[in-house]
């Protein structure tokens, strides 16, 4: 199955329609008001004053191009907004759920309203919705596609698997994206921005230490080495220490991981040693940590 068409199946988990949804029908009238059993209920198309709708906080998508927007506000101007932004209502007002650089588009053109379609779905499946679209159209960058693979983890208890259903992705795919959380955050910043790519990424959580970490990633920035130079470098410093990397840890112990990071929905590291070793359990904020206790029977 190709990856268009797992994101196309992955909208329909959500909305309840069939499978074979085309890769560039993100979302439209047609799709949302579907009428099948399980799908998003009460939708309205409208037309609403663009001071009625507000972005959504969870929105997977944190960065935008102006200059982008800008050409877009001049599109909207000669030909309007051709796809309506898809909005819920929330606190007597429409929050967005997809469509966020239409809604700023069309600010910046100076429109009163912009049409829009209003359903009815819970922040969960807002979330979703949200994510799906991103990817769709390839407008997250790695890291804002790990935190909001992670976000919906945290939000909905889900594991891995049961996220990789539903949005159409690969679980191998989505612990990629996860995994990058646990770089310095330096280094998500230039990841980010695409001065360090998602295999130079990849090849960095295998090196051992912040500090030789950073020191790579400067001379990926600096001198533009390659995701294969890299590795040779990593292999080199590898054998002069002594210390095998991530890569080379032994395979039960790495199922074992993937286990328990799905168990836990969130990074789980086992450290191995001749007598005695660890387990970390990565959280990034307190329910989460309440989470992870109430799994293990603790209660606080």
């Amino acid at each position: 199955m190709s990856k268009d068409k797992k994101l196309g199946k992955g909208l329909n988990l959500l909305f309840g329609g069939k499978d074979d949804v085309p890769s560039d029908e993100v979302i439209s009238v047609d799709r949302v008001n579907d009428g099948n059993e399980g799908s998003l209920k009460k939708q309205r198309l409208l037309e609403l004053s663009l001071a009625q709708i507000y972005p959504n906080k969870e929105q997977p998508r944190k960065s935008f191009d102006e200059d982008a927007i800008s050409k877009l506000a001049a599109s909207i101007r000669t030909e309007g907004v051709v796809q309506p932004v898809l909005v819920r209502m929330k606190d007597n007002r429409y929050e967005l759920i997809s469509g966020e650089r239409r809604w700023r588009a069309a600010q910046k053109a100076e429109l009163k309203t912009i049409p829009a379609i209003v359903v009815d779905a819970d922040e969960n499946r807002s979330m979703q919705i949200a994510l799906i679209e991103n990817i769709q159209r390839q407008d997250l960058n790695p890291i804002e596609k790990a935190k909001a693979f992670l976000n919906i983890v945290n939000k909905t208890g889900c594991t891995q698997e049961e996220l990789s259903e539903r949005i159409g992705q690969d679980r191998s795919t989505l612990a990629n994206f996860m995994r990058l959380l646990d770089l310095p955050v330096d280094i998500q910043e230039a990841v980010s921005r695409g001065t360090i790519s998602m295999g130079h990424a990849r090849t960095l959580l295998s090196v051992n230490g912040e500090k030789l970490q950073r020191e790579l990633a400067r001379k990926i920035e600096k001198e533009g080495i390659s995701v294969r130079n890299l590795e040779n470098i990593v292999k080199r410093l590898s054998r002069k220490s002594g210390k095998k990397t991530e890569t080379s840890k032994d395979a039960g112990i790495a199922e074992l991981e993937a286990k328990l990071t799905n168990f836990f929905g969130t990074k789980v590291t086992i450290e191995t040693g001749r007598k005695r070793g660890r387990i970390v359990i990565d959280y990034y904020e307190n329910r989460q940590l309440n989470d992870i206790l109430a799994k293990l029977n603790i209660v606080v």
